[in-house]
């Protein structure tokens, strides 16, 4: 399935919220980690954006491989996306068992 992430929605995302999705980086390591947000961003979405800026939250279990990086996003309601930019992110107490990581679509 082919994406065109300029007017991606975050309609394909919602299907998937609570469960696992593959990320997979170009050397072929693979991370599961599960999808825990989307969430729209009207107030970021710039004044001639074919879409509402978006963005997704993910939570992977530590020890993590994966760095903030360009990955796939791998799950049966969209199939393969990207690869995009996927940044770590650390909300919580850097004692967390968790790994967080965000892709932000604007």
């Amino acid at each position: 399935m082919t994406h065109d992430i300029a007017r991606l929605t975050s309609a394909p995302f919602a299907p998937a919220l609570d469960q696992e999705v593959m990320m997979a980086a170009a050397d072929g390591r693979t991370v599961t980690a599960t999808l825990t947000k989307v969430e729209e961003l009207p107030r970021f979405t710039p004044p001639d954006a074919p879409r509402p800026s978006f963005h997704l939250i993910f939570k992977a279990a530590e020890p993590c491989p994966f760095g903030s990086g360009d990955y796939s996003l791998i799950h049966e309601a969209w199939g393969s996306l990207g690869p995009v930019h996927v940044e770590r992110v650390f909300p919580g107490a850097a004692t967390s068992p968790f790994a967080y990581f965000e892709v932000v679509f604007n």
